[in-house]
């Protein structure tokens, strides 16, 4: 072939572009990891209400950094039996809350009210909604020489709060700081 066709001929070609693609068929009766996670997500796990539930802040709370609206952190400081699930949520397991309110008082009386509530809890890898109503703290585990609990009434059960009495002007609520709580009753999802 003369010279100056073979020119126009890679001249022709040099816009080509190769392409490949490679497909793979799997007969196979295993789930598929998305299924799987996809199953999880579709079951629904619920506390049985009345159930208690131990629950440590895994952060500590300090007043001069937290308002109203921050997140917290907390883990179950003991497992939960869940026999209609057939499944155990074990210590340790992960909670989240949300501080509602904050407040210290500096004078003679020298105390911080803390309110906070749980919204969900993480279990493998899917947060589950959760309502709990406070019922008691630990004292030896927030360092403060008394501790009371109450609750906000009638209008919102899941808010508990706690006064921390007699505490120092750089007092912050400790990691490990333990309370007790009552499950209640989800009331079914909203569409």
């Amino acid at each position: 072939m003369p010279m100056a066709a073979n020119r126009s001929i890679a001249r022709f070609f040099s816009g080509c572009h190769e392409f490949l693609g490679e497909s793979k068929l799997i007969f196979d009766d295993k789930p598929s990891t998305s299924q799987t996670a996809s199953n999880q997500k579709s079951r629904v796990i619920e506390l049985p209400p009345g159930i208690t539930v131990s629950i440590a802040l895994t952060e500590k709370i300090d007043p001069a950094y937290s308002a109203a609206g921050d997140p917290i952190k907390g883990r179950l400081t003991k497992p939960i039996q869940l026999p209609a699930l057939g499944l155990t949520l074990p210590k340790g397991t992960a909670l989240n809350g949300r501080i509602c309110q904050l407040f210290v008082q500096y004078d003679d009386w020298q105390s911080l009210e803390l309110g906070l509530t749980w919204e969900s809890l993480d279990f493998e890898g899917v947060s589950y909604p959760l309502q709990l109503s406070l019922e008691s703290a630990v004292p030896g585990t927030a360092k403060a020489d008394e501790i009371q609990v109450r609750q906000h009434g009638e209008s919102n059960v899941t808010i508990g709060y706690f006064l921390f009495s007699a505490i120092s002007k750089k007092y912050q609520i400790p990691a490990g700081f333990e309370s007790h709580w009552t499950a209640l009753h989800l009331p079914p999802p909203s569409r």
